[in-house]
């Protein structure tokens, strides 16, 4: 059942990838009949590529989450290389949309890395619950011996006084 969720997550991420980025150089398309009309942000009754970077953010993120770290930064690259050409080569103003392509791809790999640190952290959260667990098990079996021995135990502080002792000691 997971995997099918994984392949139904690549899936919708391509496809999502695809759309956004043939959205995203609509004004180039427009000799096309089809893929001219498909624009997110004459969809949504916006204008301009803002929009498009901010789904993008949400894609790399979606991808970073849903996937693991590996797909979100795939997804991270691929979204570079889709917005960057856009800024540096076909904008009316490049300084502009290499600025806000650049704050685009640095929100979202900080929210990738955001993401990886959580996971770590439940890791180790989950692995510290175990040696909890462990512990404390460790911790009875221990009380149990030292209890029911049948010898004499007992332990001492650096001044000599008996701290505890087993009932074969008493």
């Amino acid at each position: 059942m997971a995997n099918k969720w994984r392949i139904f997550n690549i899936c919708f991420i391509t496809i999502l990838f695809l759309l956004l980025t043939l959205s995203h150089y609509h004004e180039l398309l427009v000799g096309i009949p089809v893929i001219a009309d498909v624009s997110i942000t004459s969809f949504l009754g916006l204008s301009g590529h803002v929009v498009e970077r901010f789904i993008y953010i949400l894609l790399i993120i979606y991808a970073g989450w849903s996937l693991g770290i590996k797909f979100g930064i795939a997804t991270w690259v691929a979204s570079a290389l889709a917005m960057l050409p856009w800024a540096l080569f076909i904008s009316t103003n490049p300084s502009d949309a290499l600025t806000e392509s650049l704050a685009a791809l640095i929100i979202s790999g900080l929210s990738i890395s955001l993401i990886q640190m959580h996971r770590r952290w439940y890791q180790q959260k989950q692995k510290l619950r175990g040696v909890k667990v462990a512990l404390r098990t460790s911790q009875e079996s221990y009380e149990e011996l030292f209890t029911n021995a049948s010898d004499a135990i007992w332990v001492h502080g650096m001044d000599g006084k008996i701290v505890i002792a087993n009932k074969a000691c008493e």
